[in-house]
């Protein structure tokens, strides 16, 4: 899968490009189509106890938003961080990275939800709420690959538009997951799903470190020394070698068979986006 759209600073690999095109076709037709609602309503993600939740929620939330504003911000940042992201993991890991850390935010937020729960009195106002009140957004899977992009460049400089400061990927990803879990546990935030943003960076880490694992050490993660991290692919000649950290951020080592084409303008060294 080699076909992308447009050239230079604005060209876009095939699965971001799909990924935003079908998450924007959802938000239309939730929008003008008369049967929006009944979509919304079975796509959402309710928690398990309520009598609207169904499993294959837990992936399809992600295609859902609240607004036009939610999901232009979450597709603004796909489409930041996943062009780089997708050339470098390829367009396979990088599809299933996404999901993985979608559908992980869900079980996460769920989990939480299940501690609350255990807390509240049955049939309280709160307990209600949690009942009724749907999780929607694709937040989830974007934080994780906000994970993944601070891990693979940590020394890329992030751009942010309010406040307007800059910052290695290293330290906005720590202090975006801080203020997360801050926002998490004080509730100060209220109809933000920070456990599942949570959710979606735990999971992509686990993700990593699971196909980084023979070349892992723990207590180094956040110093960010090169680790090989390799797609294994069966019955393929193609290889290929990302090197996580170090000085510079992530080298890629082209393909043996095939010399990939880069992107022209891909955001490798400097982003700048604004917070969800």
């Amino acid at each position: 899968m080699n076909s992308q759209l447009g050239r230079g600073p604005f060209a876009t690999p095939p699965i971001t490009l799909n990924l935003i095109i079908a998450n924007f076709v959802v938000w239309l037709a939730c929008t003008i189509l008369p049967i929006g609602e009944t979509i919304r309503d079975y796509g959402m993600l309710y928690w398990v106890g309520s009598e609207k939740f169904h499993v294959y929620q837990i992936f399809t939330y992600m295609f859902l938003h609240a607004d036009f504003s939610h999901m232009f911000f979450n597709m603004f940042s796909l489409w930041m961080f996943g062009r780089t992201l997708e050339l470098e993991m390829g367009w396979k890991r990088f599809l299933i990275y996404y999901i993985v850390c979608g559908v992980g935010a869900a079980l996460f937020q769920m989990g939480i939800a299940q501690i609350d729960l255990a807390t509240l009195e049955v049939g309280s106002r709160e307990w209600i709420m949690y009942m009724q009140v749907p999780t929607v957004g694709a937040s989830g899977a974007i934080f994780g690959l906000l994970l993944a992009f601070g891990m693979m460049h940590p020394n890329a400089i992030i751009s942010l538009i309010f406040p307007p400061i800059s910052m290695k990927a290293k330290w906005f990803v720590l202090i975006y997951a801080g203020i997360e879990l801050l926002l998490g546990i004080s509730g100060a935030q209220s109809g933000v799903a920070h456990f599942a943003h949570l959710g979606g960076m735990i999971w992509g880490f686990a993700l990593l470190w699971w196909w980084t694992a023979p070349q892992w050490c723990l207590p180094y993660l956040f110093c960010f020394l090169k680790i090989k991290f390799k797609q294994i692919k069966k019955n393929d000649r193609q290889k290929s070698v990302v090197l996580f950290g170090g000085e510079g951020g992530t080298r890629t080592l082209a393909p043996v068979l095939s010399q990939p084409t880069p992107l022209a303008g891909a955001p490798r060294h400097h982003l700048s986006t604004s917070p969800w």
